[in-house]
């Protein structure tokens, strides 16, 4: 297997999907922001969701953190 990759039920996988995540949903909140909405506290919310997304960075950093303490070798 590749070295670069996790394992499938890993620990670091569980913090790369999660990673992923985050990136995907930041992008739809920035294209969000970009179009036209109708709705006037469509951007507040978007404001809410990234913060919520950074709130998730910090939860993965620290969950990264915790498994080279669990499984440094993993």
């Amino acid at each position: 297997m590749d070295p670069q990759l996790p394992e499938p039920d890993s620990f670091r996988k569980l913090v790369h999907d999660l990673n992923q995540l985050i990136f995907l949903m930041r992008g739809h909140c920035e294209l969000a922001k970009i179009k036209d909405m109708d709705s006037s506290n469509l951007g507040q919310h978007l404001q809410r969701m990234e913060a919520y997304l950074d709130d998730l960075t910090g939860l993965a950093e620290s969950l990264k953190e915790k498994q080279l303490d669990i499984a440094p070798n993993e």
